[in-house]
């Protein structure tokens, strides 16, 4: 079982181009705790808009917690 707070969210518009200027990119960072067993701290990104971003919420960063330590991963994408 495990327990998950979205600890913050905003949504940026990074282009600048004419006809790219409305597209937006949503952000989020959530917590999740399993248990005894740690946790993971997880930076998703979505856009309904952006060709360079998923339409669904994807870990774009994640730090895994566990007793012996932590793991950092990156996920590989190119959008912001």
């Amino acid at each position: 079982m495990s327990d998950t707070t979205v600890l913050a969210s905003w949504t940026e518009h990074p282009y600048t181009s004419y006809d790219k200027r409305s597209w937006a990119i949503e952000h989020r960072v959530v917590v999740e705790h399993y248990g005894g067993m740690g946790g993971d701290v997880r930076h998703e990104v979505r856009s309904s808009d952006s060709e360079d971003c998923p339409a669904e919420w994807t870990e774009k960063d994640v730090v895994e917690l566990r007793d012996h330590g932590k793991l950092v991963r990156k996920q590989d994408g190119d959008w912001p």
